[in-house]
């Protein structure tokens, strides 16, 4: 089973993509979803609801916020349609961004027909990942989210999501908006590596939930993994 989830930051600079307000020391960050790829008879239907986007500044030590306006995704039905969507965009400065972080407030799975909301380890995924913004060009970042290594199920059948991502990004690319779809192609590769989260909600390269792992859900919600 493997469902692609690809998030899709990318960086303009004034003059690149809706420039307008925007300073020659600052660019506009454009943020989108899509499913880029799915292989399940089992697996019919995702559904996301990423509450949040916001990315770290390196230099400034400091969060920019760049949607909190709630969008609902069904990753199913984006890996039909081929589409990158737009979640949301902000003006940075240019500089190096080295954080990113997604609130995600459900996860609803629906496997073999039955229907249900997943549980995550953490419901805040802080992605460590380098984005580099130059001034007159655009930067981009897409995380591939592999279902085949995020979910799990407990003995009892509750249904886990502990995202395994694949994080790539580019600068100097060449990013198109049109309505709420994106096209990004080109770019300088500055980081390209999977990241995964553990049970406790940690965030990191080699981290994850083993698929054998046997998982249990405690009265106080948190998940554990068991001999």
């Amino acid at each position: 089973m493997r469902a692609i989830v690809a998030f899709l930051f990318v960086v303009a600079v004034a003059g690149c993509v809706g420039g307008a307000g925007v300073t020659s020391t600052q660019g506009k960050l454009l943020v989108g979803i899509t499913d880029a790829a799915v292989d399940s008879s089992t697996v019919t239907s995702v559904i996301i609801t990423v509450e949040s986007a916001e990315v770290h500044s390196a230099s400034a030590d400091s969060w920019t916020t760049i949607s909190s306006s709630a969008k609902t995704y069904d990753l199913m039905q984006l890996d039909s349609q081929d589409v990158v969507k737009l979640f949301g965009e902000a003006t940075l400065d240019a500089g190096t961004y080295n954080q990113m972080r997604l609130d995600i407030s459900n996860v609803a799975v629906t496997i073999n027909g039955t229907t249900s909301d997943a549980k995550l380890p953490s419901s805040r995924i802080e992605i460590p990942v380098t984005v580099v913004v130059n001034a007159n060009s655009t930067s981009a970042v897409v995380l591939d989210f592999q279902a085949d290594q995020s979910l799990h199920a407990t003995g009892n059948g509750t249904v886990i999501m502990a995202p395994v991502i694949h994080v790539k990004s580019t600068s100097n690319a060449s990013a198109s908006v049109s309505g709420d779809n994106v096209e990004v192609s080109g770019g300088r590769t500055d980081d390209d590596k999977e990241v995964g989260m553990d049970a406790e909600g940690h965030v990191g390269v080699g981290l994850r939930i083993a698929a054998n792992a046997k998982l249990n859900v405690g009265a106080n919600g948190k998940i554990s993994i068991g001999a």
